[in-house]
């Protein structure tokens, strides 16, 4: 026991980085929703595949419009960085939820979810390929998006290969990003336009 702090107990566990049954029941009650999320929004950067539970609940909260979407849309993603093949069957609602509300930060993070999930499941997204193609189309163009938007966009194309080539030919090759330049690097948000 050379090298432990005097008193030092060896059965003390951590608590657990998220309080599941209670954030579960937040998560339906409208009056606890924003703490709940809260508490999910907080737990995902220490522990996301803790949150794993929470996804049907968070699932069925995108696109209801609630000042929440975006931490929900976040949420959703993290955990699918950690442990996609949980956020895998949802992926259709993920897919729907981006095609109605691209471009804004919620879809945004709804893309990096997508991509996780591709990455790992590539068949549990390729079945929204075309919802997924006219959001990008609907979406900023590269100059003006967000660069998480572009790095997820630039992951799906690499996992699914019928998200770069269904994407119409405007001058680039190969879908969103292709041929633009833009592969791997930063994208530079444009606020104003440069003087002549």
């Amino acid at each position: 026991m050379d090298g432990e702090p005097c008193g030092s107990d060896e059965s003390a566990v951590p608590p657990p980085a998220i309080d599941l049954p209670a954030v579960l029941a937040g998560l339906d009650a409208e009056a606890e929703r924003r703490d709940a999320v809260a508490a999910v929004r907080e737990a995902v950067d220490e522990e996301p595949a803790a949150c794993a539970p929470t996804i049907p609940k968070l699932r069925d909260l995108l696109g209801e419009g609630t000042a929440e979407e975006a931490a929900v849309a976040y949420c959703l993603a993290e955990i699918a960085e950690a442990s996609p093949t949980d956020v895998a069957p949802s992926a259709g609602d993920i897919a729907a939820f981006v095609a109605g509300e691209h471009p804004s930060p919620a879809a945004t993070e709804g893309f990096r979810a997508l991509a996780a999930v591709a990455d790992a499941r590539p068949d549990a997204v390729e079945d929204h390929d075309d919802r997924l193609v006219r959001a990008i189309e609907a979406g900023p163009d590269p100059d003006r998006g967000s660069p998480r938007l572009w790095e997820a966009i630039e992951r799906l194309e690499r996992a699914i290969p019928s998200i770069a080539t269904a994407t119409p030919d405007d001058g680039r090759e190969n879908g969103a990003l292709g041929g633009s330049g833009y592969e791997g690097r930063p994208v530079a948000v444009v606020t104003e336009e440069p003087e002549s």
